[in-house]
């Protein structure tokens, strides 16, 4: 029903009520005015961007207060929109019947026109509607690089960071917000920033960890969030492992370290301090850096410095590392070089540190050619162990290696050249016994290989019983020494015949045995056949010798007894000499034997 004629502003109330016959219930009243509400007023808006499901959502949040005349009258407000820039494009309205709204299907970096309007009913008068304003949905990007300063103690916190790197120039002030890492109760706290990059907190709790981020914001727009940063106002411990790098030389050198076991997310930055270790003049020179590691530059040339690292939060300084000792010396060469492994196509190199600087030593270079091949070049590998494997090799060749130490770019002298092979040997030659014997030892010598022989790396010597077959080959000398060619077997049985059989090896190639040797312990008696018949005839030469008969028994005594205590001296001597012709067929000459 329609209800005409009706005096304009005022309030009337209706109720409805359905009849059957003259039975009739009344409905609720209701309240319904007449009159025209005015405009709202305080019109306040924002952009507010946020992103769902990997795309970026852009709204206009409005917001108002109800008119100054007829507010009472008002049963709703729409709230109409459109592109500023686009004539043709439609008016979109979004009715509501509380004091705030939002558009959500706004184009970013758009300038939107708006006005709100109040309604009462269908009554939609012009002159109900706000203003008209204009809105931009530009988005200021994220502040970038935020992170601490080195401005702040146990109480407070400074962090820093660079404008946006989009549509900076929209950006108006700044907003940060912290709260504690840790405790989940505690609210998110924020500041504004109008002039600046920089924000401080005070009152702090001290060594508590927050975490922080920065948001930046135009005048009705609030920006994207900076990443969250995390910092402490407690003290850091030292820092960890600090070492040399190997990246240094005559005038520079390079040190390295971990970060500390307490409290490392506090550390802001580290401070370097060095000094000479043998000038007490010499003050510590400090430096400050936020890596892990640290170059001093334009040192002096051969000499020892004294290093260590603090670690800081800010103005907390907080504890030394350990000390240590770094230096712009060349260290000497590296000592006894050999092999410990051989094969067809490799050579495993050992050798000890240098006697001269060892501790300044950051790796070592190794050069190998072929001896015997001018046109072959030095070929390089590098490594910071006392050893190293070089495979791919040539079978049966001989190869010249050196090492060199290095401390850094400052090379070190090269140790001595040696030769090493990867050749196949061939079986010792004329294994045969020593005099060197007796009744539970026995000595055996032999030749190198006559064929590559400069590749030995070592002999195996081994012995069996002759009549005993059961009695397996015993491994009595591993020489290690490839010039040392006698070995002695000891412990064994008098009276017993042996066999003796020796192995040239070629690191872990076990190369072919030598001719097995006949050798037994029955040394003592071909030595007593010889004693007699020399004090016989030591005695026989000295007696026939007569002067006169004055003085004839003197002198023949004499003679006999010289001749006598003659004998008996060389007797064992040419006896065991002539034992060994007879017995062993072998004369060993003094330089041979070693013990």
């Amino acid at each position: 029903m329609i209800t005409n004629n009706l005096e304009l502003n005022t309030v009337y109330e209706f109720y409805v009520q359905s009849v059957n016959g003259n039975m009739g219930v009344g409905a609720d009243s209701e309240i319904i005015t007449t009159g025209k509400p005015g405009p709202p007023v305080n019109i306040d808006a924002q952009v507010i961007s946020s992103i769902t499901g990997g795309s970026r959502k852009t709204v206009l949040k409005i917001s108002w207060d109800p008119p100054s005349t007829n507010a009472e009258f008002v049963t709703h407000y729409i709230l109409q929109y459109r592109k500023a820039k686009d004539s043709d494009n439609q008016w979109q309205s979004l009715e509501t019947k509380k004091l705030l709204t939002c558009a959500d299907d706004l184009e970013p970096n758009t300038v939107y026109y708006f006005y709100v309007q109040s309604a009462n009913g269908n009554i939609c008068e012009n002159d109900a509607c706000s203003e008209t304003f204009e809105m931009t949905t530009t988005i200021p990007g994220p502040p970038q690089h935020i992170r601490p300063s080195s401005n702040h103690g146990s109480e407070c916190l400074e962090i820093q960071w660079d404008p946006p790197s989009t549509n900076a120039e929209f950006v108006i002030h700044y907003i940060v917000h912290y709260t504690k890492a840790n405790d989940s109760d505690d609210p998110w706290h924020s500041a504004t920033v109008r002039e600046g990059l920089t924000f401080i907190t005070e009152n702090l709790e001290h060594n508590i960890l927050y975490e922080f981020y920065v948001q930046s914001a135009s005048d009705n727009t609030d920006g994207e969030n900076s990443e969250i940063i995390k910092i402490g106002t407690g003290k850091p411990g030292p820092p960890q492992h600090l070492r040399p790098s190997s990246n240094r030389g005559s005038t520079f050198l390079e040190i390295l370290w971990d970060k500390p076991f307490i409290n490392a997310q506090f550390v802001t930055h580290y401070i370097v301090w060095y000094t000479k270790a043998d000038d007490s003049e010499d003050p510590w020179h400090s430096f400050k850096t936020e890596h892990l590691s640290f170059k001093a530059k334009q040192l002096e040339s051969n000499t020892v410095y004294d290093f260590y690292v603090q670690s800081a939060n800010g103005k907390n300084a907080g504890e030394n590392s350990a000390t240590i000792q770094m230096g712009t010396v060349k260290p000497g060469p590296p000592k006894n070089i050999r092999s410990s492994n051989r094969g067809s196509t490799l050579l495993e190199i050992v050798w000890d540190k240098p006697y001269t600087n060892a501790k300044f030593v950051t790796h070592y270079i190794v050069q190998y050619t072929k001896a015997n091949d001018d046109k072959d070049p030095w070929h390089n590998l590098k490594t910071t162990k006392l050893s190293i494997k070089v495979d791919q090799l040539e079978n049966d060749t001989l190869y010249s290696i050196r090492v060199q130490s290095a401390n850094g770019e400052a090379i070190g002298e090269y140790c001595k050249i040696v030769n090493m092979g990867t050749g196949t040997l061939g079986p010792p030659q004329n294994v045969r016994p020593s005099s060197n014997r007796g009744g539970t030892f026995l000595k055996v010598r032999w030749n190198p290989p006559s064929t590559n022989a400069e590749f030995v790396t070592h002999y195996r010597a081994e012995y069996t019983k002759e009549h005993d077959p059961k009695d397996p080959w015993h491994l009595f000398k591993e020489t290690k020494v490839p010039k040392k060619l006698s070995a002695v077997a000891r412990n064994l049985k008098p009276d017993t015949d042996y066999l003796f059989r020796i192995l040239s090896a070629n690191g872990n190639i076990d190369e072919e045995y030598s001719k097995t040797v006949k050798m037994d312990t029955r040394w003592s008696k071909v030595a007593k056949v010889a004693v007699t018949p020399g004090a016989v005839i030591g005695g026989a030469l000295a007696s026939p010798i007569v002067v006169t008969k004055a003085v004839a028994g003197v002198i023949a005594t004499a003679a006999g007894v010289f001749g006598g205590v003659a004998g008996i001296v060389a007797a064992p001597v040419g006896g065991a000499v002539a034992a060994a012709v007879l017995h062993d067929q072998s004369c060993d000459s003094p330089q041979s034997d070693d013990d």
